[in-house]
């Protein structure tokens, strides 16, 4: 049988902006405190995370930082989700 990749709690993040793209000094806080509290694994620009309204430059930015920052102590998950099939 094959192993599960996944385990435990995954939260699907919202995506925090101000008005010059994503705040990461937010996004920061928000990872930091899940992982404090268990979490397994992080969501990232998902449908929760405003995905279908980010720019691409916006939406690699986030999935960069977050991957970074968490330094393989959860896994990621990174939505892939556009409005614009071709996009997706």
């Amino acid at each position: 049988m094959k192993e599960n990749i996944f385990s435990g709690v995954c939260t699907a993040l919202v995506t925090p902006f101000t008005d010059k793209g994503v705040a990461l000094d937010v996004l920061t806080q928000l990872l930091e405190f899940q992982i404090r509290k268990g979490v397994r694994t992080v969501v990232l620009c998902g449908t929760t995370g405003e995905s279908a309204t980010m720019s691409i430059r916006e939406h690699n930015a986030a999935v960069e930082y977050c991957v970074k920052r968490v330094n393989k102590r959860v896994k990621v998950i990174a939505g892939a989700g556009s409005n614009d099939t071709s996009a997706a």
